[in-house]
């Protein structure tokens, strides 16, 4: 059988395709006497692949998926091929682990297509064909994730590896043959790739921050424990864990020390934990007895890994040893899992120990690493001397003397995402970490800002020039680059990130008379692009993680910069996809295992999403698709439906971040509901269900007559949060009136009361930043305002903006933030709203979002801001760009419109741009 996309043939190194970080090479030799006719080939891997040509990385993929609808990458070859011997080579890394990114299948690799000779004959690509294949060797298999998201960090012992995997070869052996996997079922039919292929531009650094020789002055004595029974699970189930050691100190001391989680015991007595001196570190004092003394320790494992790192210092003498040698490799002594609920655990006690106790399944030894177990820990606690006198443009060349570990801080310039490269040249052994943060704290990246991200990787080196490489690209500012364990001169050549983010193009733009919006605008823009991958992501730092609820704001912003269409729509054929036949209902984010705990109310945005889309750009199958998914989960929905008309939830809704009471009925969720009535009957209506539709529509004015009548409180003139045992509860928070605004179930003196409820919160914002909401919720804040469209709610919208995000660039971040302030991430796609609402409301080209316009129809414009005197830009449209500008010019409104040949349009400013004389230039 020759494989196929309709019948591609699996292959592994071995029959089962199963394991944790399972790393395989697969290459095929191909000689040339004369360039081909042609040369196509097809790819698809389960987990992720990277494809060279001699040597040149030409692409990587596949796009993220379901399995029962896979995307294949296709490669013309001809522009890297050669006459004589060329080599394909493809590396494919298949995690073997949940993560917010993948559905937990086998690994495996597929290819197809040919080679047609200059004199007619077909050379096959396919597999296994004339594949070659073996494991990739030298990658610690038992790293932990980079974060509860994504999978495992690299760690690369470059000695242990296969040397000139990718180039001609003078020997095979090692080498085999591709094994067909036993059980490739579960796959779809495939598909070609829907988007372009990721960049591939590289990015140096813009300027060296600082660079230190490191004080020698303490060990850090480390070990890792690990427990992988659950790979399905995205945070394993929480165990315990033990380990001990005994320390010998020559006489009686006191002894500063840093650790940080677990309960550590020390002669029975539990070791009180300080404040965080550096980062990821807690002081502790241990109170030494002359001789041995019992070190235990017990910990919570609540991820699949224990990366225990122990800091002492060199001067006091001690040594650590589990059999008390004085000579020992043996560091400490550690035990497998146990449950909570054992024997052993309910009888230990601690503090009554003096030497180990007998555990199930007995202990096991660990020694003394070369280099603490956890890069990010490495570099988080290395202590720096005092600043090496570099230069800030010294970011290449850079070298570090033998036997002398030193770091290097490095700034980016703005918010990346890619994967990291070091190009390098050292002895062998030598170590060298690169660590990365958004954010700086006490002069070097905040590696741990978040305590379950560890943003590191290693590389080890085996000796002379190579290139330290991440397989995944990481989203970040500020790089850390750490050399250790060299016994000879180390040359960095070399570093930065080979981007990997979609190839979006500019088209759009927006400037005004104030300053600070250009720049929001700018901002938001250049955040877009760092969560723009195969998907749309929340963030390049954190989870890089497509979700529902962020997708409409993303897609809101690419549609006035960009106007791409593919990577919106890949998006959200995503969640369609991920709609449970079980269930009905769809995941939250995607791609993941179908469950029942999805966030309630994202499966629904991305029912506005994709009905607005509908209305952006004409696609009838991808509208016919959407149609009907949703027509099954909207039947799900109904069944949710109460004798009181409104709609209870089965698994909690997001809403949003703030305060927000989400108990019993909620009343931003029922808003929500209402507007996807209506959102499905226009679905219904495009497919020519008239009467589908009519009920739909019923449904809808039902459900907001429901939300009007129970949560609407006149005398606050605001909506109560939420319906409990049919009493009102909580504080009226502002998400409750603004999503009852933007989903459209307020009456014109219902939103007149809302603004001046909103006008006498304002000065909360003095005390809480978030108290309206955070970014994310800004987007249905900012555009209920404009929804209303008075000159007072007009006002307020701009008024912040300025606020809200002003504050983010005074700060001197590149992209905005997960939240108005800098505790979460500081590059979310989520937050970009000001980006949307100043090309469609103050510019005025409407697009159909929060209203129901239809934008492919007469188009209108209809300027509207409160405190600008000019605002001029441009927003792509399926036929061309639309230009806009207007001026106040004295007592007239000089408005300038440009729009492609066969676009109707009207314009009609409102609010205070109204009140003047158009002045209209039709160009």
């Amino acid at each position: 059988m020759v494989s196929s996309p309709e019948s591609p043939i699996f292959v592994w190194i071995d029959a089962e395709g199963q394991g944790r970080y399972l790393r395989a090479y697969f290459r095929q030799s191909v000689t040339l006497t004369a360039l081909p006719r042609s040369a196509r080939l097809n790819l698809f891997a389960d987990g992720r692949y990277q494809v060279r040509v001699n040597g040149t990385l030409i692409g990587n993929g596949p796009v993220r998926f379901y399995p029962e609808h896979p995307e294949y990458d296709g490669y013309d070859l001809l522009p890297w091929l050669t006459t004589g011997e060329n080599v394909i080579a493809v590396e494919v890394l298949h995690t073997g682990i949940a993560t917010f990114h993948t559905v937990l299948m086998r690994a495996g690799f597929a290819a197809w297509g040919d080679i047609v000779h200059a004199d007619g004959q077909a050379q096959s690509l396919a597999t296994p064909g004339a594949w070659l294949c073996r494991e990739a060797t030298g990658y610690d298999r038992t790293t932990p994730k980079f974060s509860f998201a994504t999978g495992p960090i690299q760690i690369f012992d470059e000695r242990k590896a296969v040397p000139g995997w990718y180039g001609p070869l003078t020997s095979t052996e090692g080498w085999r043959t591709p094994v067909a996997l036993r059980d490739n079922s579960g796959y779809g039919a495939f598909e070609p790739r829907s988007i372009p292929q990721l960049t591939q531009k590289l990015v140096s650094p813009q300027r060296l921050l600082s660079a230190h020789r490191h004080v020698d002055d303490e060990i850090i004595y480390s070990f890792r424990a690990w427990d992988f029974a659950a790979p399905g699970k995205h945070v394993a189930p929480q165990k315990l864990i033990f380990a001990y050691t005994y320390i010998y100190s020559a006489k009686a001391q006191k002894v500063q020390a840093a650790a940080y989680w677990g309960e550590h015991y020390l002669n029975g007595v539990l070791l009180k934990k300080g404040a965080e001196t550096r980062l990821a570190a807690q002081d502790t004092v241990l109170k030494l007895n002359a001789g041995w003394n019992f070190l235990f320790i017990s910990y919570g494992m609540w991820t699949s890994t224990w990366d225990f790192h122990l800091a002492l210092p060199k001067n006091v003498g001690l040594v650590l040893s589990p059999s008390k040698k004085l000579d020992d490799r043996e560091i400490f002594k550690v035990s497998l899992t146990i449950e909570k609920d054992d024997a052993f655990v309910k009888g230990l006690e601690p503090e009554k120990l003096t030497e180990p106790p007998a555990v199930p399944g007995g202990w096991s030894v660990r020694e003394m690493p070369t280099a603490p177990v956890l890069p990010a820990k490495a570099m988080a606690w290395a202590k720096f001397g005092p600043p090496l006198p570099l230069r800030g443009e010294d970011v290449r060349n850079l070298s570090v003397p033998a036997g002398q570990p030193t770091s290097f801080i490095f700034d980016m310039g703005g918010e990346v995402l890619g994967r990291i490269f070091v190009d390098f040249e050292a002895p062998e052994g030598t170590i060298i970490d690169v660590g990365y943060a958004e954010e700086l704290k006490d002069g070097r990246p905040w590696h741990y800002k978040n305590v379950q991200v560890h943003a590191g990787e290693r590389h080890i080196a085996a000796g002379g020039e190579s290139r330290l490489e991440t397989f995944y690209p990481r989203g970040f500012r500020y790089l850390q680059v750490m050399v250790s364990g060299h016994t000879a001169p180390v040359a960095l050549h070399e570093l930065g990130v080979v981007s990997q983010i979609y190839p979006h193009k500019r088209r759009g733009w927006f400037r005004c008379s104030d300053p600070l919006f250009d720049q929001i605008w700018e901002a938001g823009w250049r955040t877009l692009l760092v969560c723009s991958e195969d998907v749309y992501t929340d963030c390049p730092w954190r989870e890089r993680t497509l979700y529902a609820g962020d997708l409409l704001a993303e897609i809101a912003t690419a549609m006035v910069t960009s106007g791409d269409t593919a990577l919106a729509k890949r998006s959200m054929r995503l969640f369609i996809q991920s709609q449970s036949k079980e269930t009905n209902w769809q995941q939250s984010m995607a791609p993941m295992e179908r469950t029942r705990d999805s966030l309630f109310d994202y499966p629904l945005l991305n029912l506005v999403a994709c009905e607005w889309f509908g209305r952006l750009t004409p696609d009838p199958a991808f509208i016919k698709e959407a149609y009907a998914t949703y027509r099954i989960l909207m039947q799900c929905c109904l069944e949710q439906r109460n004798a009181n008309g409104l709609y209870s939830s089965f698994s909690q809704p997001f809403i949003d971040h703030t305060g927000i009471v989400k108990k019993g009925f909620s009343c931003p969720l029922n808003a929500l509901v209402a507007r996807s009535w209506h959102v499905f009957a226009a679905l219904a209506e495009s497919q020519g269900h008239k009467e589908e539709a009519a009920e739909a529509h019923r449904h809808g004015e039902a459900a907001a007559k429901a939300v009007r009548d129970h949560f609407w409180d006149a005398q606050a003139g605001a909506f109560v949060d939420c319906l409990v045992d049919g009493h009102p509860e909580g504080d009226h928070a502002p998400a409750a009136s603004y999503w009852c605004v933007f989903f459209g179930v307020t009456t014109p003196e219902q939103d007149h009361d809302i603004v001046r409820h909103f006008e006498q919160r304002w000065a909360l914002l003095e005390h809480e930043v978030e108290h309206f909401g955070t970014p994310y919720g800004a987007f249905y804040l900012i555009g209920a305002l404009y929804k209303i469209g008075t000159p007072e709610a007009v006002a307020f919208a701009e008024r912040f903006i300025r606020r809200q995000w002003g504050l983010m660039i005074y700060h001197g971040t590149d992209t905005i933030w997960e939240h108005f302030h800098t505790a979460n991430s500081l590059a979310h796609a989520w937050s970009t709203a000001p980006n949307y609402y100043c090309s469609t409301r103050i510019l005025g080209v409407h697009l159909g979002l929060p209203d129901t316009a239809n934008p492919r129809g007469p188009l209108l414009i209809a300027p509207e801001s409160e405190t600008l005197t000019w605002a001029e830009g441009a927003l792509p449209h399926e036929k061309g760009m639309i230009e806009v500008s207007w001026k106040i010019r004295g007592t007239h409104l000089d408005v300038t419109v440009r729009v492609p040949d066969g676009v109707a349009y009207t314009v009609v400013p409102r609010g205070r741009l109204a009140q003047y004389e158009l002045c209209l230039n039709a160009e």
